[in-house]
């Protein structure tokens, strides 16, 4: 098995580092959604989110019911931007009158995003919150995009690991590193 300890130039956020944000996120998120009688949908945008949002509803545990549901959007051509964003897995969940949060691994350009929203919001939900590991603002080509939780403010770095990829690799390794390019 090839080492991967050459491909990444520096670590930015440690597992441990990461562990304590993603426990602030959860006790954020259980504060600030209101009482319902239903309760919220968090939204995993499949692949990269995958490991956040699996420890973010961890982390709330037994403090709230929540529905998991899934989306899966396109808008990487292996590690570049096509520029637009595609739907090719849509919510199983009725929103309408629901409380709502997006739960990303990254938001770059805001153009992911936006498309989530645009496509989300006539559905008439009661809130929506966007929930994010790492916010890249300075590479934000959407102007109106607002982030309501942030783990992580990067820099314009290619990052990898916990979830972030680089063609399907590194997902899997359980710190975010900076990519040697």
């Amino acid at each position: 098995m090839n080492s991967l300890k050459g491909d990444i130039v520096h670590i930015l956020f440690t597992k441990e580092q990461i562990a304590i944000r993603v426990k602030e996120l959860a006790d954020q998120l259980v504060v600030d959604l209101p009482e319902s009688d239903q309760p919220p949908i968090f939204v995993n945008i499949m692949g990269g989110a995958a490991h956040f949002f699996v420890h973010l509803t961890e982390a709330i545990g037994d403090r709230g019911q929540l529905i998991e549901d899934f989306m899966a959007v396109k808008s990487y051509d292996e590690d570049k931007s096509t520029g637009s964003a595609k739907i090719l897995i849509d919510l199983l969940s009725d929103i309408a009158d629901r409380d709502i949060v997006i739960v990303e691994d990254i938001i770059d350009s805001g153009i992911t995003m936006r498309a989530i929203l645009d496509l989300l919001s006539p559905r008439k939900p009661r809130s929506i919150r966007v929930c994010t590991l790492l916010d890249k603002a300075e590479a934000r080509q959407v102007d109106d995009l607002q982030v309501d939780y942030v783990g992580f403010t990067v820099g314009d770095h290619f990052v990898v690991g916990y979830g972030l990829d680089s063609r399907q690799g590194y997902r899997h390794l359980p710190y975010i590193g900076v990519l040697k390019t």
